[in-house]
């Protein structure tokens, strides 16, 4: 369908009357009934009422290309016609290995082994089962048992909700959760946690001794695995671990035989400037094991894979041979036709660079509006942090209990009346305290598109400060 757009102006009016949703058959994911997509292109996505807004957020920093690439239309459209479904619990196809031969060929040796599967959660569900089943083929039974950060989120199925420990997120799953198997150790985020006093390497010292605690009290003997994300992207908003963190934790887990698990679905595959986030943050630290999906199909397709560090993949060869696990859509050629095609667009077009060069405009411009001494918003934002195209800008929220009014989710909606997509977290913290919203925007940006994007996020906030401030929630 090709909507015309009635005005190039960005903005959503949001209806007068809204839709009651029991009138719709769709289960939708948030209240109400939202509004209708019905096109895209480039960075623009049009409603069908005529109004148009720019991706601010990458959908969910999945548009790591923007909308429309052809050469991956292109490349879907080829594997459609060549070669349809084949089920990966017998057969391989050539779309899948081309991806994985070309994904371990720029792994810098990191890994010799991947597998597709459907998205992000997939992806770390996955990974959980690969480190269990690393340790049968070694003929160890006994190491079960995981360790998580606490405000963290690694996906929606029982065991990825149940690794990560984000309160609102899981809170009417909770009696799912077996903490026989999981549990979890501090967040690591400096600027909230860390004492009156302490350095970051103190603070990173205090973390690792926490985690050598938990193994100990859980027994070394039966932990298989500690999974933290390099960048924790929605659940904290776009936080990095201290210095010296990755190196400590990392001998934590050496020293008692636990696979270091890290979840980049988010931050991983370009996000953050590389392929791999891992080698920009954790401080010359690598994972056994590492969940990606969001930007390795770039919205164009659903892919997540797993990759695996040599060693792991030396244990399958050398026992049972064979990886034991699977969904009906592993490795589905469309999917792997896109994802390739995805990856080979960032290299063929050094979107890397880019990505530095809008970096560092985005943090430049947001820091200096929203933190400067002339911003007005003193004491209401009260932190603006990002890495590559991942940028957080969190403000106050004391005392919000009721969800639906979270001041998070005021500037989503407002964002989207003023013509940006933003994505909206709240309760950022562990005392429900910190919302924000988050910005990664696709690399395909022109510098006065980030410009756009920068002056519409900036307003939002000015807008949703004022407001609060009308109702007597903040003092001028």
């Amino acid at each position: 369908m090709t909507i015309t757009v009635q005005s190039p102006k960005l903005g959503y009016e949001v209806p007068t009357k809204a839709v009651d949703p029991r009138t719709k058959p769709t289960m939708y994911r948030m209240p109400g009934v939202p509004p209708k997509a019905v096109a895209t292109h480039n960075v623009y996505i049009e409603f069908d009422n005529g109004d148009r807004i720019i991706d601010g957020m990458g959908g969910a920093a999945v548009n790591i290309i923007g909308f429309g690439q052809e050469s991956v239309i292109k490349a879907m459209k080829e594997e459609m016609d060549r070669c349809g479904f084949i089920y990966a619990g017998q057969y391989s196809n050539a779309a899948a290995e081309d991806l994985a031969e070309f994904l371990i060929s720029k792994s810098e040796g990191y890994f010799s082994g991947v597998n597709f599967v459907g998205g992000g959660s997939e992806a770390i569900e996955s990974a959980l089962k690969l480190a269990k089943q690393y340790f049968w083929e070694k003929g160890d039974t006994v190491k079960r048992r995981f360790i998580g950060r606490q405000m963290s989120y690694h996906g929606n199925t029982i065991a990825t909700l149940s690794i990560g420990y984000h309160p609102i997120k899981r809170r009417p799953f909770a009696s799912f959760v077996n903490e026989d198997v999981f549990s979890w150790v501090s967040p690591a985020h400096y600027f909230h946690y860390g004492r009156e006093g302490e350095t970051e390497e103190e603070y990173a010292t205090r973390l690792a001794d926490e985690l050598e605690a938990e193994i100990l009290r859980l027994g070394p003997e039966t932990v298989a695995g500690f999974v933290a994300e390099p960048m924790v992207a929605s659940s904290q908003g776009a936080t990095c671990a201290p210095k010296t963190y990755w190196p400590k934790i990392r001998a934590v887990c050496d020293k008692y035989d636990v696979l270091l698990i890290m979840d980049e679905v988010m931050s991983g595959m370009w996000r953050t400037g590389r392929m791999y986030t891992f080698p920009r943050i954790c401080e010359g630290v690598q994972p056994d094991i590492l969940g990606c999906a969001k930007g390795l199909g770039a919205g164009y397709v659903p892919i997540g894979a797993i990759m695996a560090a040599p060693k792991i993949m030396d244990a399958i060869h050398n026992g049972s041979g064979a990886w034991n696990h699977g969904f009906t859509y592993t490795s589905f050629g469309v999917s792997a036709a896109g994802a390739l095609a995805v990856q080979k667009y960032m290299y063929d077009n050094n979107v890397e660079e880019r990505i530095y060069a809008l970096e560092k405009q985005m943090g430049t411009t947001l820091k200096a509006r929203l933190l400067g001494p002339d911003s007005g918003l003193d004491g209401f934002v009260i932190d603006v942090r990002g890495v590559g195209l991942m940028w957080a800008i969190e403000v106050k929220a004391p005392g919000q209990k009721d969800m639906k009014k979270r001041i998070a989710h005021r500037m989503m909606q407002r964002a989207l009346e003023n013509g940006l997509m933003v994505l909206g977290m709240a309760g950022l913290r562990a005392d429900n305290d910190g919302d924000c919203i988050m910005l990664c925007p696709p690399a395909v940006l022109t510098e006065a598109q980030m410009d756009t994007i920068c002056d519409l996020a900036v307003k939002t906030v000015k807008d949703i400060r004022a407001e609060l401030q009308a109702e007597g929630v903040f003092d001028a």
